[in-house]
């Protein structure tokens, strides 16, 4: 049950950075403000390492290492998809894709046994998420197949961040999400140079949205973005102690829930219409958690 609340409180987290992030896109391009939110969650992530214990060791760097590189992947596919298909039913995919993954490998691969209630929960969760997203998008407009596909990839990616990150030894502490997020902001930093200096690389990052957008960014931009960051960072270490705390395939279905976050935060602080579509979602992922927990 402990592992299933921090996961909860891991998958809020994850919401309220996306509504922060998307909030400061607006201001700015989605490559700068995504390089600003990683900057503000890293250090987030390295100060409290000040504080949680870890052992160093070679399965933990690899864990790292691949969450970095396929996290990155996946904000890249995630923006993608809401750059040329609807926000709505993409999110839905990303979020299913994203809780299909750690159960796949739990199950199958780790030989992890679950039982009828907690079946019950993780399908009660996904089809909560879906309903969300289909909720909104409606009015959005149908998605052709490349958004649909950039969505189930950046699901894909996400759903394997969590993996590996599971996958690290649970005496790591925070070392994973740290290397996870260095890593990511290496990345990130090296883009950046690369677009100023080819104009071709640009093009083709705005083609797909990344790049697009007011290239001066005002000044409530550059403080929610980091903003945002910190949030991501809360929402990395929470994730991290949920999964070493419990199952793989149960925390991995409860952080995907975060569509839940966001038609919350955005009907609260943004007055967008929750309808009852919204609330049918949240309630069957609520009872998912709940089942989850219970189990």
């Amino acid at each position: 049950m402990v592992a299933v609340l921090i996961a909860l409180l891991s998958s809020g987290f994850w919401g309220a950075s996306d509504v922060l992030g998307g909030v400061a896109a607006r201001t700015s391009t989605v490559l700068r403000t995504t390089f600003w939110v990683y900057l503000g969650a890293t250090a987030a992530v390295l100060l409290s390492l000040l504080l949680v214990d870890g052992h160093w060791s070679g399965p933990l760097l690899t864990a790292g290492l691949v969450a970095g590189v396929t996290n990155v992947l996946g904000l890249m596919a995630f923006y993608a998809a809401f750059a040329s298909g609807p926000m709505g039913p993409m999110g839905a995919i990303v979020g299913a894709t994203q809780a299909l993954v750690p159960v796949v490998v739990a199950v199958f691969w780790r030989g992890e046994t679950l039982a009828g209630m907690a079946m019950a929960g993780i399908a009660a969760a996904v089809v909560g998420g879906v309903l969300i997203g289909l909720a909104e998008g409606r009015g959005g407009g149908k998605a052709t197949l490349r958004p649909i596909v950039w969505a189930v990839l950046a699901g894909a990616f996400f759903g394997a961040t969590v993996t590996a990150l599971g996958l690290a030894p649970k005496d790591a502490g925070l070392f994973a999400p740290a290397i996870e997020l260095v890593l990511g902001l290496c990345i990130l930093a090296a883009i950046v140079l690369v677009v100023r200096a080819s104009a071709r690389v640009d093009s083709v990052l705005n083609s797909i949205g990344l790049t697009s957008g007011t290239q001066q960014s005002t000044r409530r931009g550059r403080i929610i973005a980091p903003a945002g960051g910190v949030v991501l960072g809360l929402a990395n270490i929470t994730q991290i102690l949920a999964l070493q705390a419990g199952s793989l395939a149960a925390v991995g279905v409860v952080i995907s829930l975060y569509p839940v976050t966001v038609a919350i935060l955005a009907r609260v602080f943004l007055g967008e219409h929750l309808e009852p579509l919204h609330l049918i979602g949240i309630t069957a992922a609520l009872c998912g958690c709940a089942l989850l927990a219970l189990a």
